[in-house]
């Protein structure tokens, strides 16, 4: 369910800055059932209500960009607050209403007074061509609502006439033969002109009803895709508004978004460039958690992610070898120690086990290398939960000399696009209910360890963030700052052939 309440405080804010909105796709009232909420601004506004948009927090969504439709999206926490799609024109690939017929005659809504929706006819007309040429199927709420227009009276001749301006009277004619044969079925009759009924498309839809629709039930009625695309690009050619050279570029254009489209329904793959994301911080810092939400946010940003979980001795080979080697190493005398980080340094400070764990590190930190590199090649949003930084911290907290590692790893990882660093005082780790119990128990191992990711987030430049704001907060932050950065050059040569690239769908 779409918010009321957050749509309200953002179009205040558009209107002071002299913003007109209206919200197209509603027949009476908010439009709640919506998957987003479609707002139509006026052209020349529209540079100024996407800055208002970013700086109230939103997101626009470079990936699932459509000419002269651009989708925001704000985020609180890793899931959706509201999305607000905003239009320049009404219309699918191509417009299907005149501007000046779309702002004529505006409505209050039912709920929301101080939100503007279509004329009834407008409204009307918004309905049956995005539900048809769209979505493919006619919903029986919207059904319900264009019948209720009806009883209240609508003009039909301003209808017909804009239809056919734009190209697509074929299809508006079979549509109300559609929706007459379905209240004939399942409802009382509504009263449709007989001029519109007899119309040449009217009289086919009446007699091979079965075979337009593939199936018609109480919940909607089913339209056929090819027979929609058909009528799509016969409206595309018809359409009166537009030079001939304009027509034919259109079609190629739809075409080829048409088969991105079903290459991203039927095959999964929606191209993107590749984008490295690092945080890090001592456990217990909130990595995971927000690498969580954030991975949600993308999901929800429709954006291919891979998540990463990157610790040296974590893989199953290493573990055996590193226990392979504590048992050749250990000493029948020795006492066993308090801890697993006494264990560690009581091995590393002989100099068969340091060596044998400074290769046994390198080489598992290089297969993680080469997995990360392997996802972003195939353009995948990668967001890896631990990187360099806390690699080279834990080294450090075992060996005094890793100027060399981290010239090794830096130049064997791929640079992030944008890392950060959760960093947490020593008062605030010892407070919070962490799993650490061993650097709970032993206070000054925490605090060295905590200095030492101090020093090498300087020093890698790691963006920092305080780990004890409130996590909602935090992952807002790395959102915003990391969609935008991954938005600011989304191009792929996929997308550039398909002529789907922000440069080619709009100039704005």
């Amino acid at each position: 369910m779409l918010s009321i309440k957050e749509y309200k405080r953002v179009n205040i804010i558009l209107q002071r800055n002299g913003i007109d909105t209206v919200l197209i796709k509603s027949i009476f009232s908010f439009p709640y059932y919506s998957d987003n909420l479609d707002v139509l601004v006026r052209r020349n506004d529209i540079k100024k209500a996407k800055n208002i948009l970013r700086e109230e927090g939103y997101i626009e969504l470079k990936n699932v960009e459509e000419p002269e439709k651009f989708l925001f999206r704000k985020f609180n926490g890793g899931k959706t607050v509201l999305p607000i799609h905003i239009h320049t024109v009404v219309g699918w690939g191509v417009p299907f209403l005149d501007n000046d017929f779309v702002w004529r005659d505006l409505r209050c809504s039912m709920d929301c007074p101080e939100c503007y929706i279509p004329s009834k006819e407008a409204s009307f007309l918004i309905t049956i061509a995005h539900e048809f040429y769209e979505d493919k199927f006619i919903k029986r709420e919207s059904i319900d609502g264009l019948k209720k227009l009806i009883k209240e009276g609508i003009n039909w001749d301003d209808i017909i006439k804009q239809s056919k301006t734009r190209g697509w009277s074929d299809g508006f004619y079979l549509i109300m033969a559609l929706l007459s044969d379905f209240w004939k079925r399942f409802g009382k009759s509504v009263e449709i002109p007989s001029e519109i009924l007899q119309e040449k498309w009217g009289l086919i839809a009446q007699k091979k009803i079965k075979s337009i629709t593939r199936k018609m039930t109480e919940k909607g009625i089913k339209i056929p895709f090819f027979y929609s695309k058909w009528l799509y690009y016969k409206k595309v050619l018809q359409d009166k508004r537009k030079p001939l050279h304009t027509k034919i570029f259109n079609v190629l254009t739809t075409l080829l978004w048409t088969i991105e489209l079903k290459v991203k329904q039927y095959f999964k793959y929606n191209s993107q460039p590749g984008f490295l994301i690092a945080i890090s911080g001592i456990d217990g810092s909130g990595k995971t958690t927000q690498a969580e939400m954030f991975i949600n946010a993308l999901k929800e940003c429709e954006i291919r992610t891979k998540y990463i979980w990157m610790r040296y001795g974590s893989s199953s080979f290493v573990n055996k070898l590193i226990k392979f080697g504590k048992l050749i190493m250990r000493k029948k005398e020795r006492a066993k120690p308090d801890s697993k980080i006494e264990e560690r340094k009581a091995y590393l400070g002989s100099q068969i086990g340091k060596v044998l764990w400074e290769i046994t590190t390198v080489i598992e930190l290089y297969f993680y290398s080469l997995k990360i590199r392997w996802f972003l090649f195939w353009g995948y949003f990668v967001v890896s939960d631990r990187y360099i930084l806390d690699a080279i911290s834990e080294m450090a907290f075992y060996i005094k000399e890793v100027n060399n590692y981290a010239k090794i790893l830096s130049f064997v990882f791929p640079r992030p696009h944008i890392s950060f660093y959760l960093s947490l005082s020593l008062n605030d780790f010892l407070n919070r209910n962490s799993d650490e119990k061993e650097l709970l128990q032993n206070p000054e191992n925490a605090e060295k360890l905590i200095s030492l990711y101090n020093f090498w987030s300087k020093k890698l430049k790691v963006k920092d963030i305080n780990g004890t704001e409130d996590k909602s907060k935090i992952n807002n932050k790395i959102l915003i700052e990391t969609l935008q950065g991954h938005y600011s050059n989304f191009w792929t040569l996929y997308r550039w052939l398909l002529f789907s690239t922000s440069n080619r769908l709009n100039r704005v």
